[in-house]
Parts: structure tokens; sequence; C-alpha cells
């Protein structure tokens, strides 16, 4: 079995993984990143762990005191101590696996030099919001033998099986064709009726901003006055105590009260003036958006540049089958205006 395969079976039988198991082992309370779950690196750690034979290795690291960084020393550099203690795996079963791991590492030598994906941090999982994982699969057909289909799937399901999330598998070639159908689509409707599709953002991301504006200039404008007159009135009150009109005790107390509703007054306005702000960097975006939308309104084809022009993020939801139709979420997440 696969090492994937394998951590599928272990979260299945619920087994602790090695640090869960030490503090239940301990009678302690595991901390929070303690790991619930099996995952893929420490299958591959555990067999090649000289320790299952009953062998100690040391000086594997070499730390630079300095930076309290470790630098991994060559094999040949190792510390190995024999037969000191006793063995859980007997040493033809520990040469069997190390030969598959040998086998499948010249495979990966020899492999195609691995190249980013088309959809790197773009492409995530709509359910546990972790990056999605690109694999490369052949097609067997009479007449696609030899072709790849590059595939994504949940990150977590990958590393640690069903247990923590499902594949939400998504090809390559069908997610280029939704998003190119989707900017084409968009691409129409402002084409058909950009004040339209200009007044939908507007409502979607800032609301009605024309009465809001209005409302917030109003208010904006007495909360200014207010603050104005309190600042005459503490200029009246300091002028009262010097001329001994009221006590200083008095001064003090109507001071205190009035730099209160001071600050309070002071901390509205400061909001207001941020929400107008932020609406303006709204409407910006939406313009934005628009003249993007608008460039590419003849693309053909999905590429790097295009995704990094408009896409700020994809989330692939998991497949279903509704009414014996199989159907599957796709958000995408624009720049600028989110989903649209």
């Amino acid at each position: 079995m696969g090492y994937g395969k394998i951590v599928a079976v272990l979260n299945q039988d619920e087994i602790p993984p090695p640090r869960l198991y030490y503090y239940l082992r301990q009678g302690k309370e595991p901390t929070d990143k303690c790991g619930k779950l099996w995952q893929i690196h420490t299958i591959s750690n555990i067999v090649r762990d000289e320790v299952y034979l009953g062998h100690t290795v040391s000086l594997k690291f070499k730390r630079n005191y300095r930076n309290s960084k470790s630098k991994r020393r060559n094999p040949d550099e190792w510390l190995k101590i024999p037969d000191t203690h006793t063995a859980i795996v007997d040493a033809d079963t520990w040469d069997k696996v190390q030969e598959v791991n040998e086998q499948l590492a010249k495979q990966v030598e020899n492999a195609r030099p691995r190249q980013a994906s088309l959809f790197s941090g773009k492409i995530f999982c709509a359910d546990c919001n972790v990056p999605m994982t690109p694999y490369s699969q052949k097609r067997e057909g009479k007449n696609t033998k030899h072709e790849r289909r590059n595939t994504y799937a949940c990150k977590t399901y990958t590393v640690s099986g069903r247990q923590s999330c499902s594949r939400h598998s998504m090809n390559e070639d069908v997610l280029k064709r939704i998003i190119l159908n989707n900017i084409q689509n968009h691409a129409a409707a402002v084409a058909l009726n950009e004040e339209r599709m200009t007044a939908d953002l507007h409502e979607k991301l800032v609301g009605d901003f024309s009465s809001d504006k209005a409302d917030a200039q109003k208010q904006l404008g007495k909360l200014k006055q207010t603050l104005h007159n309190l600042d005459l009135k503490l200029e009246q009150l300091y002028e009262d105590k010097i001329t001994e009109a009221i006590t200083a005790e008095t001064f003090a107390k109507l001071a205190e009260t009035a730099e209160a509703e001071r600050a309070d007054i002071s901390g509205k306005i400061k909001i207001l003036e941020q929400g107008t702000q932020e609406a303006k960097a709204k409407l910006g975006d939406i313009q934005n958006w628009i003249r993007l939308i608008k460039q590419n309104a003849e693309v053909n084809d999905v590429d790097r540049n295009l995704i990094d022009t408009l896409i700020e993020r994809v989330e692939i939801g998991e497949s279903r089958v509704e009414d014996g139709v199989k159907v599957q979420d796709v958000g995408i997440v624009y720049r600028f205006v989110g989903v649209v």
C-alpha cells in the first residue's frame, strides 16, 4: 500500500499518531499543536527509522550554535550503535521496505521536472479552506494512452485521508472552461449594460451609496459642530477658572465631563470618515474590475497571467448527485469585487 492508503486505514481505525500516543501513554492532556490524525510524512519517516530495528542512530543533524539552526548531515557522518534495544521489525521486512523506497526514489528521479501548476496558490478546498494539491493522471483509452490530466485534490484529504476532509477533485481543463465561461459571461453583461452591472456591484459592495453618503455627511457635519461647541465650552470653563468665577473643583468636574463627551464624538467622527473613505475605495475597485473585464472580453484561453490579473482565489466544493445529475460548486473570487 502507498503512504496515503496506509494513512487512511490508520485514521479510519482511529489509531493515535505518535505524538498523541505519547501524551495518552503519559496520561497528559494533548496540546493544541498535537495532531489527532496521521499524515503521510509521518509514515515516510517511520519506515526509514532504524530505531525500529533495535539500533540507535545519532548525530543526524549539526547545530549552528550562533543562530540555533540545524543542518542535516550526510548518512555516512551519522553515529550508529546497533542492538541497543529490542527490535520490533525484523531485518528481512526492513530490507524489503527499503528496496521499495529505493525503487520509488529512482522513479521520482527519472520523472519529468516538476513545474508550478496553473492554479498554484489560487485554488482552495471550499470546506476546510486549505490549498488544493495538484497531481497528474494518465488517461487510459483508445486514443488517449499517453495523455495526462492535471487534477487538483484537497491537501487535507491527501495527507490525512477522508476522516479529515473529502477529495474535492477538480480537473484543470474543466476548471479552465468554467472560469473562461464565467469571464466571458461577465464581459457580455458589461457590454450589454455597463451601467446596470456597475449599479449591481455598487449595491453589493457599498449599498445605497448616494443616500448613505448624504446621511453620513449630514451626521458628520452635526458632530463636527458639536465638537466645535465643546471646544468653546472648555475654553470658557478655563477662563471662568482663571477669573475664579468657578472653583477649581467645579472646573475639574465640568472639564472631565466635557472631555469624555469630546472623546466620544471624536471617535464617531473617525468612524464616519473611515466609512466614507472605504466606500470611495470600493467604488474605485468596481471601476478597476469593470476595466479588466472589458480588456479580457475576447480572451479564449486561461493562462497564469489572466488568473493573476482577474482572480483572487477559486474555491472547490465536493461533488454530489442531485436528481441523478452530478454537480459541483465552484466559487470564483475575483480581485477587487469578490464573488460576482
